[in-house]
């Protein structure tokens, strides 16, 4: 009868561990990572919104004509959003964005000729980064643009839906992209093959990762 293991079996069991453990412990750290993301963004969402309600208070005159004229680019819009929601001037001017590229959740990166490709990003006193893209408007019920917020700041890769939220800015409210899809959409644009858009919304309505 075969007392105990052989060293040739200890090295297969250590060596399975280790395979097992290098596989499991990063994804765990990764999920950990993202749900502290996830809990981050939930925060500031309403943080955001409430400096939006001060903005549409304090700027009533401004506000009425982006809601009278529809036609009216609202990059300039983003200028006078930054001054509510904490743009950080110094940093701002003194960091180039050029390397800052976004990447949709299924990898593939947004490029200039993407509806969804900003130009105009500013760090914010949390050490966030935000920026925003124009929309074009056929009513004036439609959002002016999107608000992008990296919630990490990175100039590293960013990718849309695990640290970059999507925000729809309306002239009287603010809204989680996807806010008015399904469930099911919201969960089948949040994942790998997904925009990641969507994840916005979905993660602020109970959604998984």
């Amino acid at each position: 009868m075969k007392n105990g293991f052989s060293l040739m079996e200890v090295f297969m069991l250590i060596f399975i561990i280790a395979v097992i453990s290098a596989v499991i412990f990063p994804l765990k750290i990764i999920d950990i990572n993202q749900a502290e993301r996830i809990a981050k963004w939930k925060s500031y969402f309403f943080e955001i919104k409430y400096c939006y309600e001060i903005m549409l208070n304090c700027e009533k005159e401004y506000i009425e004509i982006y809601k009278k004229d529809i036609l009216l680019n609202s990059d300039g819009y983003f200028g006078t959003l930054a001054k509510y929601i904490g743009q950080d001037g110094t940093k701002s001017a003194n960091t180039n964005f050029s390397k800052y590229k976004k990447r949709f959740m299924n990898g593939r990166i947004v490029r200039k000729t993407s509806k969804y490709y900003t130009t105009e990003n500013i760090y914010l006193k949390n050490n966030m980064i935000a920026s925003f893209v124009s929309l074009e408007r056929k009513t004036n019920t439609d959002p002016l643009g999107i608000l992008f917020i990296d919630i990490d700041g990175s100039m590293k890769r960013n990718f849309i839906g695990r640290d970059i939220f999507a925000v729809l800015i309306y002239t009287d409210r603010l809204e989680p992209y996807g806010f008015d899809s399904t469930r099911q959409k919201m969960k089948q644009d949040c994942s790998p093959v997904g925009s990641g858009l969507q994840c916005s919304a979905y993660y602020l309505v109970g959604g998984n990762f």
